[in-house]
């Protein structure tokens, strides 16, 4: 009797500590991985400035770490430049998911196309799902841009410590059709204390521009290299208005309206106009820049910040994303800032008229 005791006591203490080996710590996160298709190499997870890598075996992979909050998170693949369909999110505790690598060829630059198959254990990615599903069903009806705010409103009542919520407002307010005073009562609703601090300062630079904008204020003077490995400093631009153009090969907006820049560049060169284009170009991806001018045919002034958004000059002027720019007058006064072409020529217009 005692032996049988003793044994049924060994196995519930065999279960408990296999229970307590499954839980996981505070603030840990697992992430599991499968890759449909032919995939070789590593895969990349990047988050809170942290850069990971993991060698795929089998198609699978899986990351551990430690996080102090839900953190957005970056997956990239080996070799060749990489881009996902939409805003991953890591969180404590372990989750699976599965994805789908495309190939995908952007004006000239080829890259993955990372394609979320599916997503669990994770309730941001049950929100996103949610958003999509409700997207899919209403988009096409004609009062979609009411029904799209009282959802987004709703995610965000009822999540607003989750980081998704912030990324909803940020896609929106890229909208040119935005209606930034709903989207400012929304904002209000978040818990910044627990957003990414990025995410909020874009926010504010989108919601509230007029109030931290950087118009009316001298520039900070830099200097980059250009294709020729030549430094050209701002400084030496004093005397000219200079449209500062931030861009890189791979982004299909700035891309697609470097024609109209180009017509306005004609008209306006001969009147003390330059354009300096600053690419956010990766070290690697200098060569894609290279050919990315001689196809659009820039011949105004182009430099490389080659750590892109996390060099000096992209932190200067708060570059979070692109197509960004500044219009300078002629002593360096910041006259406007991320204008369209349209507005870049009325501008022009207006300053030449004047002489």
């Amino acid at each position: 009797m005692h032996f049988k005791f003793s044994k049924a006591l060994f196995s519930l203490l065999i279960l408990i500590l296999l229970s307590s080996c499954n839980k996981l710590r505070p603030n840990v996160f697992i992430l599991n991985g499968r890759i449909e298709g032919n995939y070789s190499g590593y895969i990349y997870l990047n988050y809170n400035s942290i850069k990971d890598s993991c060698l795929v075996k089998n198609n699978e992979f899986k990351f551990e770490g430690r996080i102090p909050s839900m953190t957005s998170a970056m997956i990239g693949t080996q070799g060749r430049t990489s881009a996902m369909e939409k805003d991953f999110f890591i969180e404590e505790g372990e989750l699976f998911i599965i994805l789908e690598i495309q190939n995908k060829k952007i004006r000239e630059t080829e890259l993955d196309w990372i394609v979320f198959k599916s997503i669990k254990g994770s309730k941001t990615a049950d929100l996103q799902k949610e958003y999509e599903n409700y997207q899919a069903k209403f988009e096409k009806d004609k009062n979609w841009q009411s029904k799209k705010y009282s959802k987004i409103n709703q995610i965000i009542s009822e999540n607003p410590k989750n980081k998704y919520s912030a990324s909803l407002i940020l896609s929106e307010s890229w909208n040119p059709d935005a209606n930034i005073l709903k989207l400012r009562k929304m904002y209000e609703k978040l818990d910044v204390a627990h957003q990414d601090t990025s995410s909020i300062n874009i926010l504010k630079s989108n919601l509230y521009q007029e109030e931290i904008s950087m118009i009316g204020n001298p520039i900070s003077d830099f200097e980059l290299p250009n294709e020729n490995g030549k430094l050209l400093q701002t400084k030496n631009y004093r005397g000219k208005i200079l449209f500062i153009d931030f861009w890189a090969s791979w982004c299909e907006p700035c891309r697609k309206q470097m024609p109209e820049i180009k017509n306005i560049y004609n008209q306006f060169k001969n009147q003390n106009f330059k354009i300096l284009a600053v690419s956010l170009d990766a070290d690697k991806d200098k060569h894609k820049w290279l050919k990315a001018i001689i196809k659009e045919k820039s011949t105004w002034d182009n430099v490389i910040e080659t750590e892109e958004f996390d060099g000096k000059v992209a932190k200067m002027y708060n570059i979070q994303s692109i197509p960004s720019n500044i219009l300078v007058d002629e002593k360096g006064i910041i006259i406007d800032q991320n204008i369209s072409p349209e507005q870049l020529k009325k501008h022009l217009t207006k300053l030449f008229e004047q002489k």
